[in-house]
């Protein structure tokens, strides 16, 4: 399961419940534990907009911001149509792994 990834450092699941709770509190609109697509719009957004400041070589087209932000929320989804926490956690663990390899 993907939260055993998290069972052997009891921080980086501390970090990850954080950004959960984070984004339950900003993101989560309706207040019903899972992200929605629209409020994980608004997410991805933010994280881009983050990621841009980060590194000038992330520069992309709305376009390719739209099929990305299609794309990442088909794949955190799982294809249900929301993002839960074990989704959630799961991909921020995801990301950081991606950004600090």
């Amino acid at each position: 399961k993907r939260e055993q990834l998290f069972d052997d450092d009891p921080e980086i699941g501390r970090l990850l419940n954080d950004w959960w709770r984070a984004a339950t509190q900003f993101i989560d609109l309706d207040k019903n534990e899972r992200i929605c697509a629209k409020e994980y719009a608004e997410f991805h957004r933010r994280l881009c907009k983050l990621i841009q400041g980060e590194d000038e070589n992330y520069d992309l087209t709305p376009e390719e911001m739209k099929r990305v932000l299609s794309e990442d929320f088909r794949g955190d989804s799982g294809g249900d149509g929301s993002v839960d926490k074990e989704e959630f956690r799961f991909s921020i663990f995801q990301l950081a792994d991606q950004w600090t390899c």
